[in-house]
């Protein structure tokens, strides 16, 4: 991995510039997905399924830096004492850590309150279930299949479908309006329809992979990991529009009041050219953070830090880093 070659020590100045990265976890041995609240970090390890070690979910306190897997300064919160399987999204927020796990052919969403660890099952036996996020009490995600949905729950009751949408990929809600990704069949796009019902609003159409939509304000920005850009938009018709482009494979966005932070996949069929950048939210001062990832897999962020990873893929080599973010 490549810190910019002007960075200084962490927690710095950093002389103007960004500081280097900071591993905080190792050892991880198939890193899937990250989210925080204001003390911890969450994330998914989907596990060495060879050996029959399969997926958890762990959490760890931002005050410490816990880089051996059993150092005791991580928790591991999987409800199953024999681990989960095909792990694959994540979120944190309204006192409860949720996730979706399952089967190929058949997703569960669960979650997890933070104070008390009891366990919702939030929806059984999804096709496809992924990209929980929470809107305030109401937790939202996709099942991304070709006749998928966008559907909700408050936890006390089970889901319930908004609309029916082909490979929804990812969902935001707003004050009043919901806005998604899609891959569609054959017609990749992002929308927008008003939370009390009525008609599609395209935002964009003409995607090819669109991806990781988030709210920045009263703007949206998302990627499109097909045509390699980060882009923006609002919930009004045909407002989307490249605000960075030429990026490699662009898999997760997020977004504080002036500064966008994205991961790329890279090109490289060994996964080891994965990066980290970050741009004005209007697309200008467009700048590498963090270069030769390897296995980029997973990004949130808080105040102070963006946080990323490797995934190991099996090997016991998938770590977390954390980096200050613009100076």
């Amino acid at each position: 991995m490549t810190p910019p070659p002007d960075a200084g020590p962490d927690g710095g100045s950093c002389d103007g510039g960004l500081c280097p990265p900071e591993k905080i976890t190792g050892e991880l041995m198939d890193l899937w997905d990250l989210a925080s609240d204001e003390a911890n970090l969450y994330w998914l390890d989907n596990g060495n399924e060879n050996a029959g070690l399969f997926g958890q979910l762990v959490r760890q306190s931002k005050s410490v830096v816990c880089l051996k897997a059993d150092a005791g300064c991580s928790t591991d919160l999987t409800p199953d004492p024999q681990g989960l399987f095909r792990v694959d999204t994540l979120t944190v927020g309204n006192g409860h850590v949720c996730w979706t796990d399952g089967q190929e052919t058949a997703r569960d969403l669960r979650c997890l309150d933070t104070t008390t660890n009891n366990l919702t099952v939030v929806a059984r036996s999804q096709a496809w279930a992924t990209g929980p996020r929470w809107f305030g009490t109401t937790l939202w995600w996709v099942d991304q299949t070709d006749t998928g949905t966008l559907q909700h729950s408050d936890l006390a009751t089970g889901p319930v479908t908004f609309v029916g949408r082909p490979n929804p990929t990812s969902v935001v809600v707003t004050a009043d309006t919901v806005a998604w990704t899609e891959t569609g069949v054959g017609s990749p796009a992002v929308l927008s329809r008003p939370l009390a019902g009525g008609s599609s609003t395209p935002i964009a159409i003409q995607q090819q992979a669109p991806r990781s939509l988030v709210a920045c304000g009263d703007a949206l920005v998302w990627v499109d990991f097909g045509k390699g850009t980060v882009m923006k938009g609002t919930t009004a018709a045909n407002s989307g529009a490249p605000i960075v482009s030429n990026q490699q494979r662009p898999l997760n966005v997020v977004c504080d009041a002036t500064h966008v932070y994205w991961l790329n996949a890279g090109l490289s069929q060994a996964g080891t050219d994965g990066s980290l950048w970050q741009a004005r939210l209007d697309g200008t001062e467009v700048l590498p953070m963090v270069q030769a990832i390897q296995l980029a897999a997973g990004l949130t962020q808080d105040d102070t830090y963006v946080y990323f990873g490797a995934s190991g893929v099996n090997t016991g080599s998938g770590a977390i880093w954390r980096m200050r973010k613009h100076p």
